[in-house]
């Protein structure tokens, strides 16, 4: 068996400097999984997709897209005619499937959207 004493302290730094190669970043690679790439690739494309304004549909576009939607219960994404009043950007796209409609109002999900409010959708 080995005694500690013969590593001392010149000993050690010599290997660490002259002997250990030191990889960086690279042994914590391991470390992402596929999964946490998946989610922070779904969270750029979400924030992206919610600092974009895109542009300003017809009201005929937009209802003809959201009976579509409610017909064949697809998906929508709905980006809202309102920014936030801190930075400028607009609010959160509203995703979900259309539920109903009634008189102005469209339920996305279980959250109500005024018509007059919708700027831009897409059936996903």
């Amino acid at each position: 068996m080995r005694s500690f004493d013969q590593f001392s302290d010149a000993r050690v730094q010599h290997f660490f400097d002259q002997v250990y190669h030191d990889r960086g970043l690279m042994k914590w690679q391991g470390f992402y999984l596929s999964d946490h790439t998946a989610a922070l690739k779904q969270v750029k494309a979400a924030e992206h997709q919610q600092l974009s304004i895109q542009p300003q549909q017809s009201v005929a576009k937009i209802t003809q897209c959201l009976a579509v939607a409610y017909r064949q219960h697809l998906t929508v994404i709905v980006q809202l005619n309102q920014l936030t009043a801190a930075t400028g950007t607009p609010l959160p796209a509203v995703k979900g499937i259309v539920q109903g409609y009634h008189a102005d109002t469209v339920y996305i999900g279980a959250q109500p959207v005024a018509l007059a409010l919708i700027r831009y959708v897409q059936v996903v």
